[in-house]
């Protein structure tokens, strides 16, 4: 019943939440099982609970398998919801992290590139995910020593912010911050 698939899944989350890793692992494999009988391989439901799936395992260092999982997540839910819908690009940004993880930022950076196109086409600079994409870029670009492209990145997005009227609030000072701070001179005096 649709209604026990949502409760296991929930269950599983708060066992991850609580880092209780191997119980929420077998609730979700549990329920990805159950998902995949019920509404079908294909599903978008499908998709959400490996794309809750991939990054636990990742943090759990199996690489591989996350990386699997998390494909396997953004081809469903670029079929059943479309390329730059906001699942799809979580999927690409929980990947992109994966890649990171493993010891490969250029295949991560590769990803969020195209997560950021996809999202300024699809949602446009105002959404949520397109601002999580963005500074997750910068975030990684910085990391790789690309301060000078990171800065470009967040201030792009600081401009189509301002061109769209959405220059103020708490979303808009934290990507002033990031900017901020990739300007501060770096090493220790």
């Amino acid at each position: 019943h649709p209604s026990t698939l949502s409760s296991l899944s929930t269950l599983g989350l708060l066992y991850k939440n609580q880092g209780r890793v191997e119980e929420a692992e077998s609730v979700l494999r549990q329920v990805l099982e159950d998902r995949r009988r019920v509404l079908g391989p294909r599903h978008p439901e499908v998709a959400n609970v490996l794309n809750t799936l991939g990054p636990m395992l990742g943090r759990s260092g199996r690489f591989d398998e996350a990386d699997a999982v998390l494909r396997e997540a953004i081809g469903i839910s670029e079929e059943a919801n479309g390329p730059g819908h906001p699942y799809t690009l979580n999927a690409m940004g929980n990947l992109a992290n994966l890649e990171q993880a493993r010891g490969r930022p250029d295949e991560g950076i590769a990803l969020l590139r195209d997560a950021r196109d996809r999202a300024l086409e699809q949602l446009g600079p105002l959404d949520r995910t397109t601002e999580w994409i963005v500074r997750t870029l910068a975030e990684r670009l910085a990391e790789t020593g690309a301060r000078v492209e990171a800065l470009a990145v967040i201030d792009d997005q600081l401009q189509r912010l301002e061109e769209a009227e959405a220059a103020e609030g708490p979303r808009y000072e934290q990507l002033v911050s990031a900017r901020d701070a990739l300007r501060a001179p770096t090493g220790s005096g």
